[in-house]
This record gives C-alpha cells, structure tokens and sequence, in this order.
C-alpha cells in the first residue's frame, strides 16, 4: 500500500480495491449465482462513505473534493463501477442525445426486484452523485483546483451539438488539456449514467418505490439548487419522467410531490428572469445556471439560447407526463358535473399537485412564454388538462392564471408585430414546425374562449339586440380584436411621470395592468392585520388563518406553499415592523407627556434614576418593554427638552 498513510487514506484505498473487485465480478459469467458476492462488496463500500475520517478528509469542505477529484485512479474506478451498475439494470445510456434505449433483460433479472440489493445499489449511487454535484455549488469556484474547474467547462463536443460550427477551447494556460478532458469525461459520464441507472431502476416497479425515500429526497432534491439547465434538463429526462410515469398513486406523497415541489421551485426563481431578460433584452442574464462559458460574444448569445430551449423543452416533457392519460384516469371532460379537487386528486396526478400547491406560482415564463414550438407542442396537454381542473373545480387561482397570463400570451403568440418581444424571439427561432403549432395553440385559445367567455359575449349581444354568433365566430371577432388593443397598447409613448432615464417597455407596462388589482388586494388585506403583533402573523399558519375566507376562496390560498402567501408574508414583515416603530412612539410620547406633567419638574441636574423611578410611580407600567420607551423619555427629556427650556419643562 505505497503512498497510503492515514486513515482516509486507506479507506481510499480499500474503495478502489473493493470497486475493482466488484467491476471484475461483474464482468465474469453467470453471474445469477454471485448476488450474494456483488452484496457483499457493496456494503463495505457503502460503509466507507459514512467514515468520519472519509467525510472529514474529502466530503467536510468543497477544497478537499479535489483529493478525490483529482486522483485519477479513484475517479477510473467511481466510473467504471456506476457503468456497472447500469449494466445491471440491462440499458445504455447515448450520452450525446440523452435518450434512453432499452435492451432485453440479462441474466441476473431474477434478483432485480431485490429490495437488499436496490437499496445498497442506490444508497451508494446516490452518493457518489451527491459528491459529483457538491463540484458545482458556488463554493468549488473558489475551492477547487484549475484543472477541475477546466474539466466541469463544457466540452467541445457537448458545445458542437448546441452551435456546430464552434471547433475551439479555451487556451490551456499551461493545464494539462489530455487530462482536463479525462476528467470532464468522467464527470460527465458518472452523473449522467448514474441518472440513468435511477431511472430504470424505477421500471423495476413496486419494490423499487418501497425503499426508503428519504435518502433520495435529500440526496437529490438539495443538490438541485445548483445545478446548472443542462445538468438539470438531463436530470428530468432521465430521472424525473421515469419516477413519475412508473410511481404508484399511494407512493406519491413521498416520491413525486417531494422531488417536484423543488423542482418547480427551481424554475419559479430562475425561469422567469431568464427569459424575461431573453425576450426584452437577447441575453438570458442567468449566468450561474449556464456555467462558464467561453468564446467570441455573438456565439456566448447563441449558447445561452439553446441552453434555455433545451432546458425548457425538458420542462415541457416533464408536464406532458403529468398530464398524460395514464396518470389521470380521473380528471374529469369539460361536460362533467363540478368536483372538488380532493376528489380529483385520488386518481389525477395533475389534481394531486396542484392540491399540494406543488407547482407554486403559476407564470407563462415556465413554458417559454410559448417562444419555442417544440417546447409549446409538449406542454400543450398539460394546457388542456389545466383547463379541464379549472373547470371542474371552479378553481379561482387557475381561472385567473388562464383568462390572465395564459390567453393574453396566446395572443401575443399570434401577433406579428416587430413592436413584441415575444414575436420578435419567434422570428429569430422560427422553424418548420412552426405553423402546426401555431394552429394548435390557437385551438387552446378557443378552448378557453368557449368554456369562459363565450356565454358571456352572447349575453352581451342579447343587450345590445344584436343576433348570437357562433363560439367560432365570436372568437374570431374577440381575438381580432384583442389583436388590435394589443397594436393599440404598443402605439403608446411613455406617460409624463415615467423617468427620462429609463426606457420605456409597454409589455412590462401591460403586464403590470394586469397584476396590480392582484397586488393591491394582497396589500389591502395585510394593511387590515393592526393585530400582527399580539397574533404573531408572521408564524405561516398564523397569517394563513388569519386571511379573510373571500379573499382565500378567490386566489384558492389552502396551503403555505402558495406564491400569494409568500408575497403577504413579505408585506407583513414590513408592516411589523411599521407597527413596532409606531407604537414604539407612541410609548415614548405618553411617557414624555408623563414626564412634562411630574411634578416637581425635571431640571437638567436631576439623576436619571431618579427621574424614573418618579416616572414607574406614577405610570404603574403593564408592559415588560415600558421600561426601554422610558428610558428613551427620560433621555430625551433631560438632553433636549431641559436644554431648550433651561432647566424646566412647562
């Protein structure tokens, strides 16, 4: 054992050797006879994780990943042993495309629905991914090696799928290139297959969801905050779409709600700057989500698009498996009675995270704000079955995501005029698919025309003794002119009061119309809580009972989750501390008021101490804060109003 020394160190070694082992049993014949053999080397391995002296010399500090990162044998053997696994499982991965291709099974099928050998598989799967993933917290930029940080970079190949006609790396500076790729390599191939393997373990079925969650949970959901859109994108589609499509309903509180609701708190916070900043301003400005990129300006724009696209196009993919028929035999047509969401939620997946609130504050920005056709024709069930729940449920929250962000972007989609962001990003984007999604989308705007508007323009036209059009022709004349407020809405100049120095965007203006009653209703019911302090509102549950049960019922507020709550928690945070300097003064006032009306009166060469203990008399306080408010009285009494008044106040 040369070069060894120390605990962690042979611990190092110990791994290396029981994973060659195990590569080695893998790669002999008959291999149905050595279950026993291959769970016999996973436990010691698995062990060797938990070791204090291992966590304290590679895992306690992101500077020392790199005694492991950086140890090329370690690395060889961690990749190698995770493609072993993936043999295992009886598929390959095409790392180029992230698809996924399945094989028939191998011989060892019989011990695949091995719950022993699953967990011990996966607990020392996940991690390995769990030390992969700590490489990118924002921390390693600066703990991390040179050469790690050139081996996470993209690799010219993965850049060359994005922008073929790039062929070039960053100079080396004296870094061993040869090297730096082996190790991107395996980075790389260790993440993305050991995604794979998770994902086809789930196709194992029921016994693959009777392990403990847990450790998924937290090994998976806490790296997901760093990780950057291609990381992720790979994450979901060989990941997420497996365990969601192949989890049974009584596992979904464990599994699926779980791993989403970071999910789509992920995208909530990044989603939206990124393309809000890319439809207004040609550059998504989310650079710790892209990772370093490099090369001549116009080719860094490209990436970051194709970056975001791809990202979004995974999205997408992952809301058309939430919405597909299997996994929502109960969502009711549009012709059915009214049911309540719980009901729903029983035999709808969809039902059952938007009960749990799991998709957070629902924004166009998730889809793309419809720019991308190929992203668009993949969310598009999931429009449908939004629909479908909103109707059903008479759900406030959705009813107003649809008629509010989610038509006037249908809209927008349709308009071509050079003055929309949204078009003008289409333009540039524009394929040959483009029209078969255009017609389809149009399709979802009649839809919701005719289950919320409809009815309503033909009472309007009885008014008006004018003859009832049909749902077709009535959207055609709505959407007309729709078209033309919209042409209307980007004719206008800035208002007067609009600051010279800034420019002028109607779309920002438009959308902000559309939110303000939201918002001011949302302030209007915090500026009734005066009691926020006695109640202590700002304790969740507190504040969420606290809601008037109209203004709950509009926006359907029945959890903490919910992105309304979020913002009144941020209002009231504010509004306390509003109330506590209030009524701070107002303390001071009346002691003040007291210390004018002492007598005998307060000279300047009076002790405080005295001052208020003939202040205590007299006030006989109830509050455990008076004697702060008074002190603050008698300071200012005697420094200032004594000074002005020499000596005596009258």
């Amino acid at each position: 054992m040369p070069g060894y020394q120390g605990k962690a160190k042979l611990l190092l070694w110990e791994h290396n050797l029981l994973s060659e082992a195990f590569i080695s049993v893998m790669a002999c014949p008959g291999i149905e006879c050595k279950k026993q053999l291959l769970m016999s080397l996973l436990n010691p391995l698995n062990k060797i994780w938990t070791q204090s002296e291992w966590d304290e010399e590679y895992m306690s500090y992101t500077y020392r990943l790199s005694g492991l990162l950086c140890d090329d044998q370690f690395m060889k053997t961690v990749h190698l042993l995770v493609k072993s696994f993936e043999e295992i499982k009886g598929s390959k991965i095409e790392h180029s495309t992230g698809t996924q291709e399945k094989c028939s099974p191998t011989s060892i099928a019989n011990y695949q629905h091995s719950s022993t050998f699953l967990q011990l598989m996966l607990t020392l799967l996940l991690r390995i991914l769990h030390f992969i993933h700590m490489a990118w917290t924002d921390q390693s930029a600066y703990d991390l090696p040179e050469i790690i940080r050139r081996a996470k970079l993209m690799s010219t190949m993965e850049i060359f799928t994005f922008l073929p006609e790039t062929n070039s790396l960053p100079d080396n500076d004296g870094v061993d290139a040869i090297r730096v790729d082996a190790i991107g390599t395996r980075l790389r191939e260790i993440r993305e297959t050991g995604y794979n393997v998770i994902g086809l373990c789930a196709n194992v079925g029921r016994s693959f969801f009777e392990l403990d969650s847990s450790l998924f949970i937290h090994a998976l959901v806490a790296d997901i905050s760093f990780m950057e859109f291609d990381h992720l994108g790979k994450f979901i589609e060989l990941t997420f779409i497996p365990l969601v499509r192949c989890c049974p309903r009584e596992c979904w509180d464990k599994w699926v709600l779980l791993l989403l609701e970071s999910l789509f708190f992920y995208c909530e916070r990044n989603f939206r700057y990124a393309w809000l900043s890319l439809i207004h301003e040609g550059r998504a400005k989310v650079p710790d989500f892209f990772g370093d990129l490099y090369g001549p300006e116009d080719k860094l724009k490209k990436l970051e698009v194709e970056l975001v696209l791809k990202f979004t196009r995974s999205v997408s993919l992952l809301l058309r498996v939430l919405a597909s028929k299997e996994l929502n035999s109960g969502l009711p047509d549009l012709n059915c009675p009214k049911s309540d969401l719980k009901s729903i939620s029983s035999s709808s997946l969809m039902g059952y995270l938007l009960l749990h609130n799991c998709f957070g504050r629902f924004s166009m920005y998730l889809f793309g704000c419809l720019v991308d056709h190929q992203a668009t024709m993949e969310a598009l069930p999931f429009f449908h079955a939004l629909i479908r729940l909103a109707v059903a449920t008479d759900d406030e929250r959705l009813k107003q995501f649809i008629l509010n962000e989610m038509l006037p972007t249908i809209v927008r989609f349709s308009d071509r005029s050079p003055q929309s962001g949204i078009s003008r990003l289409r333009s540039e984007l524009s394929s040959s698919n483009e029209v078969s999604s255009m017609d389809d989308v149009v399709c979802l705007g009649q839809e919701i025309y005719k289950v919320y508007l409809h009815n309503q323009a033909s009472y309007y036209d009885e008014w008006r003794n004018v003859d009832r059009k049909t749902c077709a022709d009535g959207f055609i004349d709505w959407f007309n002119n729709e078209l033309k407020y919209l042409h209307y809405c980007a004719s206008l100049s800035a208002p007067n009061i609009f600051p010279k120095h800034s420019v002028w965007n109607w779309e920002f203006n438009e959308e902000f119309d559309r939110y303000f009653p939201t918002y001011m209703e949302m302030l209007h019911e915090v500026d009734t809580m005066n009691d926020c302090l006695e109640r202590k509102l700002l304790n969740g549950n507190a504040l969420l009972e606290r809601l008037n049960p109209e203004f709950k019922a509009k926006y359907a507020i029945n959890s903490l989750q919910h992105p309304h709550l979020r913002i009144m928690s941020r209002m009231l945070r504010r509004k306390v501390r509003d109330v506590r300097y209030r009524r701070r003064t107002d303390e001071i006032d009346k002691c003040l008021l007291q210390l004018i009306n002492l007598k005998p009166y307060i000279k300047q060469t009076d002790c405080p101490d005295d001052v208020m203990d003939c202040l205590e008399e007299s006030c006989h306080p109830q509050s455990d804060l008076w004697q702060g408010y008074a002190l603050r009285a008698v300071d200012v009494s005697i420094n200032l109003l004594c000074n002005s008044f020499d000596g005596r106040l009258d």
